[in-house]
Protein backbone atom coordinates (compact mmCIF):
# COMPACT_ATOMS: atom_id res chain seq x y z
CA UNK A 1 0.00 0.00 0.00
CA UNK A 2 1.09 3.42 -0.52
CA UNK A 3 2.56 5.61 1.61
CA UNK A 4 1.76 9.47 1.94
CA UNK A 5 3.26 12.25 4.07
CA UNK A 6 2.06 15.40 5.51
CA UNK A 7 3.21 17.63 8.70
CA UNK A 8 5.90 15.74 9.25
CA UNK A 9 4.44 12.27 9.69
CA UNK A 10 4.72 9.71 6.88
CA UNK A 11 2.14 6.46 6.88
CA UNK A 12 0.02 4.51 5.20
CA UNK A 13 -2.66 5.98 2.93
CA UNK A 14 -5.08 3.31 4.10
CA UNK A 15 -3.89 4.52 8.00
CA UNK A 16 -5.41 7.70 7.16
CA UNK A 17 -8.42 6.90 4.89
CA UNK A 18 -9.68 4.34 7.94
CA UNK A 19 -8.38 6.55 10.98
CA UNK A 20 -9.13 10.54 9.83
CA UNK A 21 -9.88 11.58 13.18
CA UNK A 22 -6.54 10.73 14.26
CA UNK A 23 -4.68 12.65 11.76
CA UNK A 24 -7.54 15.58 11.79
CA UNK A 25 -5.23 17.97 13.49
CA UNK A 26 -1.57 17.07 11.40
CA UNK A 27 -4.12 17.61 7.88
CA UNK A 28 -5.41 21.12 8.71
CA UNK A 29 -2.23 22.39 9.38
CA UNK A 30 -1.08 21.11 6.20
CA UNK A 31 -4.15 22.20 4.52
CA UNK A 32 -2.97 25.81 5.86
CA UNK A 33 0.70 25.14 4.79
CA UNK A 34 1.90 23.98 2.07
CA UNK A 35 -1.80 23.66 1.41
CA UNK A 36 -1.26 20.27 0.44
CA UNK A 37 -0.11 16.38 1.37
CA UNK A 38 2.57 14.23 -0.33
CA UNK A 39 1.75 10.89 -2.26
CA UNK A 40 5.17 8.75 -1.54
CA UNK A 41 3.65 5.96 -3.79
CA UNK A 42 6.58 7.16 -6.93
CA UNK A 43 7.84 10.56 -7.88
CA UNK A 44 6.07 12.56 -10.88
CA UNK A 45 7.67 13.26 -14.34
CA UNK A 46 9.91 15.60 -12.82
CA UNK A 47 11.15 13.08 -10.30
CA UNK A 48 9.34 15.08 -7.38
CA UNK A 49 6.73 13.92 -5.32
CA UNK A 50 3.39 14.09 -5.99
CA UNK A 51 0.86 16.64 -4.18
CA UNK A 52 -2.53 14.94 -2.75
CA UNK A 53 -5.54 17.75 -2.43
CA UNK A 54 -6.64 18.43 1.56
CA UNK A 55 -10.36 18.36 1.48
CA UNK A 56 -12.44 19.07 4.33
CA UNK A 57 -15.72 17.43 4.82
CA UNK A 58 -18.05 17.71 8.01
CA UNK A 59 -15.56 18.15 10.83
CA UNK A 60 -12.29 15.57 9.36
CA UNK A 61 -10.32 16.06 6.78
CA UNK A 62 -9.35 13.89 3.93
CA UNK A 63 -7.26 13.30 0.94
CA UNK A 64 -7.83 13.50 -2.62
CA UNK A 65 -5.66 13.32 -6.00
CA UNK A 66 -4.18 16.18 -7.33
CA UNK A 67 -6.37 17.51 -10.53
CA UNK A 68 -4.29 15.62 -13.86
CA UNK A 69 -2.02 14.18 -11.86
CA UNK A 70 -4.02 10.66 -11.74
CA UNK A 71 -2.12 8.52 -14.26
CA UNK A 72 1.19 9.42 -12.50
CA UNK A 73 0.22 7.63 -9.46
CA UNK A 74 1.48 3.51 -8.91
CA UNK A 75 -1.24 1.79 -10.77
CA UNK A 76 -0.57 -1.37 -9.04
CA UNK A 77 -0.13 0.06 -5.03
CA UNK A 78 -2.01 3.29 -4.96
CA UNK A 79 -5.45 3.62 -4.72
CA UNK A 80 -5.56 7.56 -5.92
CA UNK A 81 -4.31 6.16 -9.71
CA UNK A 82 -6.36 7.43 -12.23
CA UNK A 83 -6.04 6.64 -15.90
CA UNK A 84 -5.47 9.59 -18.37
CA UNK A 85 -8.91 8.62 -20.09
CA UNK A 86 -10.47 8.72 -16.59
CA UNK A 87 -8.05 11.68 -15.19
CA UNK A 88 -8.84 13.84 -18.50
CA UNK A 89 -12.36 13.77 -19.08
CA UNK A 90 -13.83 15.77 -21.04
CA UNK A 91 -15.88 19.05 -19.55
CA UNK A 92 -19.46 18.28 -18.72
CA UNK A 93 -22.26 19.79 -20.65
CA UNK A 94 -24.82 22.36 -19.02
CA UNK A 95 -27.85 20.08 -18.75
CA UNK A 96 -26.11 17.27 -17.75
CA UNK A 97 -27.60 16.14 -14.11
CA UNK A 98 -24.01 15.45 -12.65
CA UNK A 99 -21.22 17.63 -13.55
CA UNK A 100 -17.81 17.64 -12.47
CA UNK A 101 -16.32 20.84 -11.13
CA UNK A 102 -12.74 21.78 -10.09
CA UNK A 103 -14.49 21.83 -6.26
CA UNK A 104 -16.35 18.89 -6.91
CA UNK A 105 -19.72 16.84 -8.17
CA UNK A 106 -22.41 19.75 -8.84
CA UNK A 107 -25.55 17.54 -8.98
CA UNK A 108 -29.46 17.53 -10.08
CA UNK A 109 -31.15 14.91 -8.39
CA UNK A 110 -34.83 13.71 -9.34
CA UNK A 111 -36.07 14.16 -5.99
CA UNK A 112 -36.84 16.93 -4.08
CA UNK A 113 -34.93 17.83 -0.70
CA UNK A 114 -37.61 20.24 0.44
CA UNK A 115 -41.50 19.48 0.37
CA UNK A 116 -43.88 22.37 1.00
CA UNK A 117 -46.64 21.10 3.08
CA UNK A 118 -48.73 24.29 2.30
CA UNK A 119 -50.26 25.52 -0.57
CA UNK A 120 -48.74 28.58 -2.16
CA UNK A 121 -49.42 30.85 -5.48
CA UNK A 122 -49.53 29.15 -8.74
CA UNK A 123 -48.70 33.04 -10.04
CA UNK A 124 -45.20 32.87 -7.91
CA UNK A 125 -44.61 29.34 -9.44
CA UNK A 126 -44.70 30.59 -13.08
CA UNK A 127 -43.31 33.58 -12.68
CA UNK A 128 -40.33 31.47 -10.79
CA UNK A 129 -40.14 28.80 -13.85
CA UNK A 130 -37.01 29.83 -16.38
CA UNK A 131 -37.42 29.37 -19.83
CA UNK A 132 -33.70 28.60 -20.38
CA UNK A 133 -31.98 25.19 -21.62
CA UNK A 134 -33.98 22.88 -19.38
CA UNK A 135 -31.01 20.47 -17.10
CA UNK A 136 -31.80 17.01 -16.62
CA UNK A 137 -32.28 15.42 -13.20
CA UNK A 138 -30.40 12.18 -12.30
CA UNK A 139 -32.16 9.58 -9.75
CA UNK A 140 -31.16 8.53 -6.47
CA UNK A 141 -29.60 5.07 -7.80
CA UNK A 142 -28.14 6.55 -10.93
CA UNK A 143 -26.56 9.28 -8.81
CA UNK A 144 -25.51 6.31 -6.64
CA UNK A 145 -23.74 4.79 -9.45
CA UNK A 146 -21.82 7.95 -10.79
CA UNK A 147 -20.66 8.87 -7.47
CA UNK A 148 -19.27 4.76 -7.20
CA UNK A 149 -17.55 5.37 -10.40
CA UNK A 150 -16.54 8.94 -9.50
CA UNK A 151 -14.45 7.60 -6.34
CA UNK A 152 -13.36 4.63 -8.76
CA UNK A 153 -14.30 2.37 -6.48
CA UNK A 154 -15.82 -0.25 -9.92
CA UNK A 155 -12.11 -0.58 -9.81
CA UNK A 156 -10.24 -3.34 -7.83
CA UNK A 157 -6.75 -2.65 -7.21
CA UNK A 158 -5.80 -6.50 -5.75
CA UNK A 159 -5.81 -6.18 -2.02
CA UNK A 160 -7.22 -8.26 -0.41
CA UNK A 161 -10.43 -6.51 0.78
CA UNK A 162 -11.75 -2.87 1.36
CA UNK A 163 -12.65 -1.50 4.16
CA UNK A 164 -15.68 1.13 4.76
CA UNK A 165 -12.82 3.67 5.53
CA UNK A 166 -11.19 3.38 2.06
CA UNK A 167 -14.64 3.45 0.61
CA UNK A 168 -15.62 6.62 2.80
CA UNK A 169 -12.63 8.36 2.06
CA UNK A 170 -12.77 7.86 -1.65
CA UNK A 171 -16.30 8.69 -2.23
CA UNK A 172 -15.69 12.38 -0.28
CA UNK A 173 -12.94 12.48 -2.59
CA UNK A 174 -15.11 12.37 -5.34
CA UNK A 175 -18.18 14.78 -3.59
CA UNK A 176 -15.53 17.11 -2.92
CA UNK A 177 -17.40 20.74 -2.20
CA UNK A 178 -20.05 19.89 -4.54
CA UNK A 179 -23.49 21.09 -4.41
CA UNK A 180 -26.69 18.75 -4.91
CA UNK A 181 -29.54 20.70 -5.94
CA UNK A 182 -28.18 23.93 -5.74
CA UNK A 183 -27.52 22.95 -2.01
CA UNK A 184 -23.66 22.63 -0.92
CA UNK A 185 -23.32 18.91 -0.54
CA UNK A 186 -22.29 18.47 2.86
CA UNK A 187 -25.74 20.15 4.55
CA UNK A 188 -27.65 17.64 2.73
CA UNK A 189 -25.28 15.10 2.01
CA UNK A 190 -23.95 12.67 5.19
CA UNK A 191 -21.81 10.08 4.29
CA UNK A 192 -20.81 8.06 7.39
CA UNK A 193 -17.29 7.56 8.62
CA UNK A 194 -15.45 4.22 9.53
CA UNK A 195 -16.50 3.76 12.93
CA UNK A 196 -14.16 3.65 15.76
CA UNK A 197 -15.06 2.56 19.23
CA UNK A 198 -13.20 5.50 20.88
CA UNK A 199 -14.47 7.70 18.00
CA UNK A 200 -17.97 6.76 18.98
CA UNK A 201 -18.99 9.85 20.97
CA UNK A 202 -17.83 12.31 18.03
CA UNK A 203 -19.47 10.09 15.27
CA UNK A 204 -22.57 10.48 16.82
CA UNK A 205 -22.56 14.13 17.22
CA UNK A 206 -21.54 14.63 13.90
CA UNK A 207 -24.85 12.86 12.40
CA UNK A 208 -26.92 14.36 15.43
CA UNK A 209 -25.19 17.65 13.80
CA UNK A 210 -26.45 16.83 10.01
CA UNK A 211 -30.01 16.17 11.39
CA UNK A 212 -29.83 19.48 13.26
CA UNK A 213 -29.91 21.11 9.65
CA UNK A 214 -32.37 18.87 8.46
CA UNK A 215 -35.31 21.29 9.45
CA UNK A 216 -38.95 20.83 9.23
CA UNK A 217 -41.69 23.77 9.38
CA UNK A 218 -45.66 24.06 9.57
CA UNK A 219 -44.60 25.13 5.87
CA UNK A 220 -41.78 23.25 4.43
CA UNK A 221 -40.50 19.93 5.54
CA UNK A 222 -36.67 19.46 4.72
CA UNK A 223 -34.87 16.27 3.41
CA UNK A 224 -31.23 14.88 3.12
CA UNK A 225 -29.78 11.75 2.03
CA UNK A 226 -26.98 9.80 4.49
CA UNK A 227 -24.69 7.09 2.93
CA UNK A 228 -22.67 4.46 4.81
CA UNK A 229 -21.97 1.00 4.89
CA UNK A 230 -24.72 -1.81 4.94
CA UNK A 231 -23.46 -4.45 7.31
CA UNK A 232 -26.64 -6.76 7.50
CA UNK A 233 -30.30 -6.84 6.09
CA UNK A 234 -33.03 -8.19 7.95
CA UNK A 235 -36.37 -9.27 7.58
CA UNK A 236 -38.97 -6.87 8.83
CA UNK A 237 -42.01 -8.71 11.08
CA UNK A 238 -44.25 -7.82 7.83
CA UNK A 239 -42.05 -9.70 5.73
CA UNK A 240 -41.01 -13.13 8.64
CA UNK A 241 -44.88 -12.94 8.62
CA UNK A 242 -45.88 -13.41 4.89
CA UNK A 243 -42.89 -15.83 4.60
CA UNK A 244 -44.13 -18.14 7.99
CA UNK A 245 -47.35 -18.20 6.44
CA UNK A 246 -46.03 -19.25 2.93
CA UNK A 247 -44.11 -21.87 4.60
CA UNK A 248 -47.13 -23.45 6.81
CA UNK A 249 -49.51 -23.57 3.98
CA UNK A 250 -50.34 -26.73 2.13
CA UNK A 251 -48.00 -27.03 -1.05
CA UNK A 252 -51.20 -26.85 -3.43
CA UNK A 253 -51.27 -23.42 -1.93
CA UNK A 254 -48.02 -22.49 -1.52
CA UNK A 255 -46.90 -20.96 -5.34
CA UNK A 256 -50.95 -19.20 -5.69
Amino acid sequence: MAQVSFDGVTVAIDDVQNNPARYARQLQRAKKSPGYAHCRCKPDGAGKLLRLAIRRYGALFHLARWPEEGPYHDAQLCPLYASAAVAGKKKSDASEAIQQTPSGLNVKLDASLSVRTVEHSPRLSANASGTGRTRRAAPLLGFLQRVWIEADLHIWMGAPARSWGQCNAQVVAALGVGKLNGKPMQDVLHVMRHYEENEAQSIVAEFDDFLGRIKTTPAVSQRGLVLGELRSVMLSSMASSSSFARQSAPSSLRDT
